[in-house]
């Protein structure tokens, strides 16, 4: 009997270890989690009320402590140094950057890209050997420590865009108190390159049902057949596996712009947007083109509350975790750590030499979650 409890002890500790090893051991659902705020005061002084409320409606339904810093941050370094501060002294789990924070620039496929993957990891050392402000390789093994989530209502670095902020709290508190309508389905617009999307297909069957997924693949995924299909309904979660940039996403008959995403009062809740460059708000803020294709879901004037989206070519590496932890109920920002951190192996594998990094990211509220 001593032998056999000594045997479970020793188990019991060797999952601890490889647990804390990966940097994702997670935080029970019955324990309370700590999550960051980083804001500039300014946009204190202008949306304490909105934020307030946010954080009250979230602890209301989670077991969450948050860490407000208010800082006139300048820097993707000082950024850094500060959620790392935040995550050995406090034990964050994440952290939402709220208005104009500084990201951190990694240069890929021709464009700099908004990385979190910065603040994500706090042991990788980037190297920008032209000093033109974005990184083109890092050092070292990825170890995700945390996720980011950024709540930016401008593609430009400076704006804080203080009303787009606002309409999104309000957005998010109508949500949160059942006050927007949408159906308990998912959508899947993609083509035949980029496949059926069958672990989205999944998450949709069993969290709405055998029959809760609409598919709009080629040649059927059309600008009109997607114009009619959210004409007057809005969907829990979609997917966007189809051709895209940062302004826009490519259907059959004709390109969905993103200004078109932005005017659209219908929507999806939750996006996943595999398109190249979908979330890439540096190239939107350098070629003049406005909110990008992934922004334009949850800060214009639909229903949208979070996006994961891509910021390079490629698609969201690390996606099939995303969809296992929303069908196990998960809030996304879990969901999102899970992906990134698969993703940035499977990356570091492939390319060892670090010039290439994932490049997902994710919008908006990191505590939304569905339940079956």
């Amino acid at each position: 009997m001593l032998i056999r409890i000594r045997l479970l002890l020793a188990i019991y500790l060797l999952l601890l270890t490889l647990g804390s090893s990966t940097g994702l051991a997670e935080t029970s659902e019955d324990q309370t989690s700590k999550v960051a705020i980083l804001l500039r005061p300014s946009v204190w002084k202008e949306l304490s009320s909105e934020i307030s409320d946010y954080m009250d409606d979230v602890r209301a339904s989670e077991k969450v402590e948050f860490e407000l810093t208010q800082q006139e941050f300048e820097s993707p370094e000082q950024v850094r140094s500060v959620l790392k501060n935040l995550w050995e002294q406090k034990g964050i789990e994440g952290a939402i950057l709220i208005g104009a924070i500084p990201m951190h620039r990694f240069f890929m496929h021709e464009h700099a890209n908004p990385n979190p993957l910065f603040y994500e990891d706090f042991s990788l050392e980037y190297q920008d050997v032209d000093g033109d402000g974005a990184a083109e390789s890092y050092a070292g093994k990825p170890d995700v420590k945390i996720w980011i989530s950024n709540m930016r209502a401008s593609e430009i670095a400076t704006d804080d865009e203080l009303e787009g902020l606002r309409r999104y709290f309000n957005k998010v508190k109508r949500y949160r108190t059942g006050g927007i309508a949408y159906e308990k389905r998912a959508i899947i617009i993609t083509d035949a390159e980029l496949g059926l999307r069958d672990e989205e297909a999944r998450l949709g069957r069993v969290l709405f049902g055998r029959s809760g997924v609409d598919i709009l693949a080629t040649p059927k995924n059309s600008l009109s057949n997607f114009r009619s299909a959210f004409q007057d309904k809005s969907y829990a979660i979609c997917t966007m596996g189809v051709h895209s940039d940062w302004s826009g996403q490519a259907l059959e008959e004709g390109d969905l712009s993103a200004s078109e995403i932005k005017n659209m009062t219908t929507g999806a809740i939750l996006t996943l947007n595999h398109g190249c460059f979908s979330g890439n708000w540096c190239v939107s803020e350098k070629e003049g083109t406005g909110l990008s294709t992934a922004q334009s879901w949850i800060f214009g004037s639909g229903v949208g509350i979070s996006v994961v989206a891509n910021v390079r070519s490629g698609c969201i590496y690390g996606y099939p975790k995303i969809c296992k932890s929303l069908r196990l109920g998960d809030r996304l920002g879990r969901a999102y750590l899970a992906a990134k951190a698969d993703g940035e192996m499977e990356m570091h594998r492939e390319y060892p030499d670090g010039s290439i990094v994932s490049g997902v990211l994710l919008l908006g509220d990191p505590f939304l979650k569905f339940s079956k």
